[in-house]
């Protein structure tokens, strides 16, 4: 089982300084209203991409500006529980779940570089279309499958 992107609001990368972006994750749990260091960071510093979640434990995080210039990387991030390695609870054969952890994969990139701009998924039949939607690039409108 994942854990869910809903429990938390997490807020990605940006910028730590004007002009240095950040690989950054913080969490904010809506119900205590406080923010904290996450235990993971993107996979690259990033600011002014895009995000799309395709599963309740997954996004899908696209273009952006990484090392001061546009990239056409994209990437899923999916959250996952992390198991206890205690002794104790694995001869009692309990899988007990002591926290979270990410995986990241990197997907087929864009056709563009871009930044600053909205993405949108659509599914299909048997995966989903990805739509990268205006920015700071000539090009309006993008559509490409990753995956």
């Amino acid at each position: 089982k994942y854990p869910s992107f809903s429990d938390k609001i997490y807020l990605l990368g940006g910028q730590s300084q004007p002009g240095i972006s950040t690989d950054l994750v913080q969490e904010f749990n809506i119900q205590s209203m406080q923010t904290f260091q996450a235990d993971w960071r993107l996979p690259t510093v990033l600011r002014a991409f895009a995000v799309a979640q395709d599963s309740p434990s997954s996004v899908i995080i696209a273009g952006g500006i990484c090392k001061e210039e546009p990239t056409r990387q994209v990437y899923r991030v999916r959250l996952q529980y992390t198991k206890s390695k205690e002794p104790f609870f694995k001869a009692l054969g309990q899988d007990l779940q002591t926290g979270l952890s990410f995986e990241c994969q990197t997907l087929p990139e864009m056709n563009f570089p871009r930044s600053h701009f909205s993405l949108t998924l659509r599914w299909t039949s048997q995966d989903f279309e990805l739509f990268a939607i205006g920015g700071n690039q000539d090009q309006l409108m993008e559509v490409f499958r990753s995956k």
